[in-house]
């Protein structure tokens, strides 16, 4: 083949990857404030045969046989919703995951080596549970919209993964499909529920299934700790969860549909937002605040700067008089413990129960 062909066959393979990753990345960029569509994700088995082993930091390089063994259960097809499949030829060694959820679930379950770019917010201590994981990672990319589809191309990937808002999916990988790459967009991971079964898929799709199978069994057994030791709480408080949701966005009140107040439920509270009038997560006023004036507020640190963040409301005459401020039930907390989608998301749940209902763990009654 000629030089002029290649050029030419790489430009339309780039072109179809160019036109596929603009509508999925919009739609992933989708903004926060809009009514999450309803799950649609399926979780259909893979392959059969010997699960993989996990890639945690102690484990030993894999003998040839074993590496057989694993390699043998590719290529593997696997259901996605409705009638959806993608077929994986080999067990990924070059994954490019775009968004934050997508990318703790990579580095959980497969470790920074197999993981040839990676979202730049993995570095956020603050948002990110893998962020120390996630400096291995050589390749950090921008904002979804600024992704420069030639250069992803350029890194060979064999998965992408990504988070959508708005379903379309669909067209992303009939596009991508001319480009030859396996993509696997998610509905957004705004429940437990959803961590557990978008988590478990990208295990099959990884080859890592016994992992991803201990990983949430140690989820769910955090959390059924937890809800064994406040049954007996007596009546659960309001609490107001409050986050920016991105760079200088201001504070946010996070929606009933969000993943902070499936949290907050399971941590033994009432999401205050539920009785706000607010159907998603929406612009904070502090008006309205005054006017629920919760038992608990949270107030989530996105980026480190702690109660900077908040300073305009808590100088405001009226912040002193919720009964929240007034008994000192208002608490900072970095932002991934009520916001970020992962299987440590238990141990959000443990903290704040741990500081709605002290006496559950033997910590004495809160003043």
């Amino acid at each position: 083949m000629n030089q002029r062909s290649k050029r030419k066959r790489h430009n339309k393979a780039a072109w179809a990857w160019s036109a596929a990753l603009t509508l999925a990345l919009l739609a992933a960029c989708a903004p926060l404030t809009r009514e999450a569509p309803a799950d649609s994700t399926g979780a259909g088995p893979g392959a059969t045969g010997p699960p993989a082993a996990g890639n945690g930091p102690a484990a030993a390089s894999p003998q040839p046989a074993a590496r057989a063994q694993r390699q043998a259960d590719f290529p593997r097809t696997i259901k996605l919703s409705g009638d959806k499949a993608v077929t994986i030829a080999a067990k990924p060694q070059r994954i490019v995951a775009i968004s934050l959820d997508t990318a703790e679930a990579a580095l959980e379950l497969a470790g920074p080596s197999r993981i040839a770019a990676i979202t730049r917010s993995i570095g956020n201590r603050s948002l990110a549970f893998q962020a120390e994981e996630g400096e291995a990672v050589g390749s950090k990319l921008g904002s979804a919209t600024a992704v420069d589809p030639e250069t992803i191309l350029a890194m060979e990937p064999d998965l992408i993964l990504l988070t959508t808002q708005h379903g379309s999916e669909a067209d992303a990988d009939r596009l991508l499909a001319q480009a030859g790459v396996p993509l696997v967009s998610f509905e957004p991971w705004n429940s437990l529920e959803r961590i557990r079964r978008h988590f478990l898929l990208i295990g099959r799709l990884l080859g890592e299934e016994a992992r991803a199978e201990e990983r949430i069994a140690e989820m769910t057994a955090k959390i059924a700790d937890v809800q064994s030791r406040i049954a007996t709480v007596p009546a659960k408080p309001s609490l107001l969860v409050i986050s920016p949701v991105g760079t200088n966005t201001g504070p946010y009140v996070l929606g009933p549909d969000s993943l902070a107040s499936d949290i907050v439920r399971k941590a033994g509270a009432v999401p205050a937002v539920e009785s706000m009038g607010l159907r998603q997560t929406a612009k904070a006023d502090l008006e309205q605040v005054l006017k629920e004036d919760p038992d608990y507020i949270l107030l989530a640190d996105w980026d480190g700067s702690g109660q900077k963040a908040y300073d305009e409301w808590m100088n405001d005459p009226g912040w002193q008089t919720l009964k929240a401020v007034r008994h000192n039930r208002v608490k900072i907390i970095p932002a991934k413990y009520v916001m970020t989608a992962s299987v440590q998301a238990a141990e959000g749940i443990e903290r704040i129960a741990r500081w709605l209902h002290p006496a559950s763990f033997g910590e004495g009654e809160r003043p």
